[in-house]
């Protein structure tokens, strides 16, 4: 049975300030074929002066639809800014109409950071660059002047000229998860062009045109991958607002109620979405698994064969080509089965906490499939628990003080398997912040969370800053446990004199229980059904089982004697996180051309996806 609790938790009023990131974005400018402006370092190219720190800007196109482009500080500097009057929403137009990008205000691009990301520095099938940003200071190039024009301007403008080597980046232009200044990365050289003529056919690109002061040829940059990798404080504000976990990351998993699509809020996929006998229907399948795990954390499968061979085979599709990972301790796949001889704790009948499995790796594993093979009904117990860890860090930093949360920040856990034929040892924090710098002020202790490490059955003595920390450490643990359990460990009678109410209250631990009772989802597996789940942004566990007493005289005629009445046998294992993203990207780059459609959510492997 699926046990979630439908009320809302509210945190608003326990929120510290000191530690909430508030996140403001604002309307998306855009611009017209009309609004084509230029700036200079040079009197003669510009009929503004020079501003005292030697910029100089100029503007074109109506006040609706203005856009004004600076070179600023001697040539050291490049300001683009649009009027915030236009927010037309067209994607694509014919030809002789213009593209549109979203930069919301000004936003100020360096001439080293320009030169080193020139599309003509890029080779243009492999994206390795022939520049280095150390190479910037080798050239000292700063921008003499530079203006907006069609890619058709340009590309006659070059041809006029003709200078080898110069890269107009149409050819065809980058796609939106393109870290590369040119799209020429992800085509043949036949697909180049068939992807140059479908763009002429369907809409104008603008570019931005820059002169450099030296001998050097001119470079072009699209317009729109400006806008996506802009790095002003606006821009990363917004970026953080679409990948962050939080918990209204959550909401979906409180709103649904047990349909065909869901269990418990868990999203819920048939095996035969997998198996359909058209390939590019099953690579639609493979997508929708794929598109849902990211989104949401995990997904369960339904009737399923219950056949050992079923994991490396979802495993194959999921993570194409790599299949299956980490098989060094517990073999490719294993057996999930109560034994009184078990080298993993997993392997018996106790529960289990909240977890991830295989912290002690550098890079521990991406995807965990559980399939059940057999749960009969002679097994009381036993129900599959999860927890979204990164949303319940997001909550946990809103409930406690300041000190309480950093510490978890800060001091480094052993993450640690030593048996027979094994060693292995990783020091990492129990939450890991993005810092990001604005304005000569990093985020401190309100970065975003970008991964949780939790582990307790495999963690050994943590590594301590400071001897300080100590006690202010076992309270921080104490109060994320209960944030990450939805067990019936009672944690306010403790004596009031207990050192933990030094950090904590019991209104905050009150809060971190609360907590996860609402949000852990719980169901008791089925035979035929298949958990998927992030293991780096879910954590798992377990209710402890135990067989039913077996009867004396057994009705044959029932169920009581069926085969598996009285066993539990689940079939596991993993994939690289790393191969499983990649096969995820690609395939989500293939069906995704607008701006914001490719947003992807936090994995918990210690970094943002970008861009």
């Amino acid at each position: 049975m699926a046990v979630v609790s439908f009320t809302c938790f509210n945190l608003e009023q326990h929120h510290h300030e000191k530690n909430t990131f508030v996140c403001k974005t604002e309307a998306a400018a855009s611009f017209s074929s009309s609004c084509i402006a230029s700036s200079s370092t040079s009197d003669a190219c510009n009929k503004n002066a020079l501003d005292m720190d030697g910029s100089k800007s100029t503007s074109r196109g109506s006040s609706e639809n203005r856009i004004v482009i600076d070179v600023l500080e001697s040539g050291r500097k490049l300001s683009i800014s649009f009027s915030p009057n236009n927010t037309s929403n067209d994607k694509k137009k014919k030809k002789g109409a213009t593209t549109s990008a979203s930069f919301d205000g000004d936003s100020v691009f360096h001439a080293a950071w320009l030169w080193s990301n020139c599309p003509s520095s890029i080779h243009p099938t492999s994206g390795q660059r022939n520049r280095t940003p150390g190479d910037y200071h080798t050239v000292s190039s700063i921008i003499e002047s530079a203006e907006i024009i069609t890619a058709t301007e340009a590309e006659a403008a070059e041809e006029e000229s003709n200078v080898d080597g110069v890269v107009i980046p149409t050819n065809p232009a980058p796609s939106w998860d393109c870290c590369h200044s040119t799209g020429s990365v992800y085509c043949t050289p036949s697909s180049m062009e068939s992807a140059s003529k479908e763009e002429e056919e369907e809409e104008e690109r603008l570019l931005v045109k820059i002169t450099w002061n030296n001998t050097q040829p001119p470079s072009y940059y699209d317009l729109k991958w400006l806008s996506k990798w802009r790095y002003d404080d606006r821009a990363i504000a917004k970026r953080r607002s679409k990948t962050e976990i939080t918990t209204s990351s959550l909401q979906r998993i409180i709103d649904y109620d047990d349909d065909n699509d869901s269990i418990g809020g868990m999203l819920r996929f048939d095996y035969d979405i997998l198996h359909n006998n058209n390939n590019n229907n099953q690579e639609e399948g493979v997508y929708q698994l794929l598109d849902a795990l990211f989104t949401n954390g995990a997904i369960l499968i339904t009737n399923a064969p219950t056949n050992p061979t079923i994991v490396p085979h979802i495993a194959s599709l999921l993570s194409y080509p790599s299949s299956l990972s980490h098989g060094a301790l517990y073999g490719d796949t294993f057996n999930v089965i109560s034994s009184p001889d078990a080298h993993n704790i997993a392997y018996t009948s106790f529960p289990l906490r909240a977890h991830q499995d295989l912290a002690y790796y550098e890079s521990f594993p991406g995807l965990q499939i559980l399939h059940c093979l057999q749960n009969g009904n002679g097994i009381q117990g036993g129900e599959s628990l999860l927890i979204d860890a990164l949303a319940a860090a997001y909550a946990f930093r809103a409930i406690v003080e300041e000190d309480v949360f950093r510490v978890l920040v800060q001091t480094e856990c052993t993450f640690v398997k030593q048996r027979e034929g094994a060693s292995m040892t990783y020091n990492r924090p129990h939450v890991v912040l993005k810092q990001q710098h604005h304005h000569g002020h990093d985020d401190g202790l309100n970065g975003e969370i970008v991964a949780v490490n939790w582990s307790p059955p495999f963690e050994g003595p943590p590594v301590f800053s400071s001897s300080s920390d100590v006690e202010l450490y076992y309270a921080a643990y104490h109060a994320f446990q209960l944030i990450l359990n939805n067990d019936n460990y009672d944690y306010i009678t403790m004596d009031d004199s207990s050192s933990l109410y030094k950090y904590i209250s019991k209104e905050q631990l009150r809060l971190c229980k609360d907590y996860a009772k609402q949000y852990t989802w719980e169901r008791k597996l089925q035979p035929g059904e298949m958990l998927i789940f992030n293991n780096r942004r879910m954590l798992h566990g377990r209710r402890g089982f135990q067989h039913a007493a077996k009867k004396t005289n057994i009705d044959k005629s029932n169920d009581d004697c069926e085969t598996g009445y009285y066993e539990r046998h689940f079939k596991g294992g993993y994939t690289c996180m790393d191969d499983t993203l990649n096969r995820y990207r690609t395939m989500k780059r293939d069906r995704h051309n607008d701006d914001d459609g490719g947003a992807i959510c936090n994995v918990g492997h210690g970094t943002t996806l970008v861009p």
